[in-house]
This record gives C-alpha cells, sequence and structure tokens, in this order.
C-alpha cells in the first residue's frame, strides 16, 4: 500500500507520517528530498521560475522575518505551488516505481497537491493508494502549535517575535484552505488536527489502516 499525506505545514504530516511508517513497518519519504535532486537538472536560467519558493528564501539569507515582510501568504502559497507542479514528474515516477515493486510506504509532503494526486486515478494501482490532507483554520491553535515545536526547519528557526509569528500562522491558514477546498474538490479525506493533536494524529493512522 502506498500512503500519500500532504496538506499544510505545521499540520503534523511528518509526525503522523512516521507514526504510520513505524506501525505498519513501512518506508517513509517526505517530497522535500526530492528538491534539490530535481534542481541540479534545471538550466540556470529556468530555476528561478521552476523554483520560486526557494529564490525568495535565498535572497532575503533565510531570514524569516524579512521573508514574511517581504512576502504575503498567498504569494508563499503561489511560489510552493509551482514547485509542487516543477516536482511532480519525480514524485509520480517514484510512486510508480513502489507500486510496481509492491512496496508499502509512506510518502508525504505539502508538494502532494490534490489536483496531482488525482492524475493517479488513471492507474491501475491506485486501488492500494491512500491519500489524506491535514490542515489546521484556528488561530489560536496554530500559535499553541508554534510554541509547542522542536524541530528546528526552516519555519521555526528564526520565527520569534510576534509580528513574524502572526505572519506565519496567516500562511498556515492560507495553505489549509487552498488544502481544504481541493481535497473536497477531487474527493480526499481531509482531518483537521486542532485540538488534542496526539488523539487526531491517532486517529488518522486507524483510518489508514483500517
Amino acid at each position: 500500500m502506498i500512503y500519500l499525506v500532504g496538506g499544510s505545514p505545521r499540520c503534523g504530516k511528518s509526525i503522523l507520517s512516521k507514526k504510520l511508517a513505524k506501525k505498519i513497518d513501512a518506508q517513509f519519504f517526505g517530497c522535500d528530498y526530492l528538491r534539490s535532486i530535481v534542481m541540479a537538472y534545471i538550466s540556470k536560467e529556468e530555476l528561478n521560475s521552476k523554483f520560486p519558493f526557494v529564490k525568495m528564501y535565498d535572497d532575503i539569507g533565510h531570514n524569516n522575518k524579512v521573508f514574511f515582510e517581504n512576502n504575503t501568504a498567498e504569494q508563499i502559497l503561489n511560489a510552493d505551488l509551482v514547485e509542487a507542479r516543477t516536482l511532480w514528474r519525480g514524485i509520480r515516477e517514484f510512486v510508480n516505481q513502489k507500486a510496481i515493486l509492491n512496496r508499502d510506504i509512506v510518502i508525504e509532503g505539502v508538494q502532494l497537491l490534490p489536483e496531482l494526486v488525482n492524475e493517479l486515478r488513471k492507474e491501475k494501482y491506485f486501488r492500494n493508494i491512500k491519500v489524506v490532507y491535514l490542515i489546521k483554520e484556528s488561530e489560536n491553535d496554530i500559535l499553541a502549535g508554534f510554541a509547542k515545536n522542536i524541530q528546528n526547519d526552516w519555519l521555526m528557526s528564526d520565527t520569534v517575535d510576534e509580528k513574524t509569528l502572526h505572519c506565519a500562522t496567516k500562511m498556515v491558514q492560507v495553505y489549509s484552505l487552498y488544502f481544504k477546498k481541493e481535497a473536497k474538490k477531487y474527493g480526499f479525506s481531509v482531518f483537521n488536527t486542532e485540538g488534542d493533536f496526539e488523539p487526531k494524529l491517532n486517529e488518522v493512522v486507524e483510518y489508514l489502516v483500517k
């Protein structure tokens, strides 16, 4: 079985995927790992247009305060959507190979756009794919999640002042709105991980393995 876990940042995709992979004794793969590999094969002339999020972030020295001051949540989302479509060919081929080998694997990433995953319905192996999307909509719950965060990832590495945290929260909400709408459009399951976080993730795991 191939499990695809998409959705907004900071909603539990990685944590859920690792929980699920451990439970079913399967491989775990994050789509972010593909970025640097694919970038190596993109011409310099196309690099900025194919990976606008990377450019936006690199241009300001990976400073989240400046990043959120310079870009709206909608602009950040749109840049991520472009990168997702750039990476999709590689992601799809990766899924194809796992399906051919009949290997269980959990694949997670913001790059798993519902419109792209929907293309897999044309494949015979789609019956062996399960898909979920994770979101959060409550500002207070998103902020509480930031406070509990222990990962040293790009978003939390220097996001400390109140204004930057508010902008980051808005970004999560905008991503969540997008994934909620798109997942519903294509008939994929959406789980809101607000509230009691761990039990919510356990609920999603049970949904996937039943």
